[in-house]
């Protein structure tokens, strides 16, 4: 089952099996988010350089738009 933000339905009675779903979904889409990103490794100098924090803030800046859905 896909997330849906509809569900649930303001003022409705809580049924467990639809609220499971929707967190098992969530989740589901969290751990893909989180996989297609991948496992970055850098190398830094010490002290690290500009491009070395550029890379670290390009790395987090992607992060946060995938997990955002962007």
């Amino acid at each position: 089952m896909a997330f849906d933000p509809t569900k649930p339905a303001d003022h409705s009675p809580i049924v467990a099996q639809e609220l499971r779903d929707q967190l098992n979904a969530l989740r589901a889409e969290s751990a893909k988010s989180i996989d297609t990103f991948g496992d970055p490794e850098f190398e830094f100098s010490d002290p690290p350089t500009y491009n070395d924090l550029r890379a670290i803030g390009d790395t987090l800046i992607d992060l946060v738009k995938r997990l955002k859905g962007l």
